[in-house]
């Protein structure tokens, strides 16, 4: 698991910029950032571009994701929900010989570590070139044989 802060920004085409930003994992497993954009009723805004930043945060785990980004306004009408493009997200383990996080470098991580790369699973892709082979076994080892971080 990480904690992504997705971060939009541009210029408005008024004064009323928006003021915060939400995000969220949807059902299909896309993430949707929603900027929105909250005035009362009857707000006079100025005709001027003017620039603004929102930040939304959220915690999702390693993976690809579509993201979605919608309008929520008070002002205008509603943006729905399109496709903004993909994000891969891959959480770095904090300790590579430690791979089963238990706080000790023993034979259990090298099990825990063989688990993940027969299965090629994304963890077990400790040098970090994308791919889950011969190449990660060497990397662990070498990591492991140290043993601390």
């Amino acid at each position: 698991m990480g904690f992504v802060t997705f971060t939009l920004d541009g210029v408005w085409r008024d004064s009323c910029i928006p003021q915060r930003a939400s995000a969220e994992r949807r059902n299909d497993g896309s993430i949707l950032v929603t900027v929105h954009h909250e005035y009362p009723p009857g707000t006079f805004c100025l005709s001027v571009l003017r620039p603004y930043t929102v930040e939304a945060d959220l915690i999702v785990g390693d993976g690809d994701y579509a993201v979605w980004v919608a309008l929520d306004s008070t002002l205008i009408d509603d943006a729905p929900p399109a496709e903004f493009g993909r994000l891969g997200i891959r959480c770095l383990p904090r300790c590579i010989p430690d791979f089963n996080d238990d706080g000790g470098i023993d034979g259990g991580d090298v099990e825990a570590f063989f688990h993940s790369w027969e299965a090629g699973q994304q963890p077990a892709d400790v040098n970090y070139d994308g791919g889950v082979d011969g190449a990660d076994v060497q990397a662990f080892f070498e990591a492991w044989e140290t043993g601390g971080c």
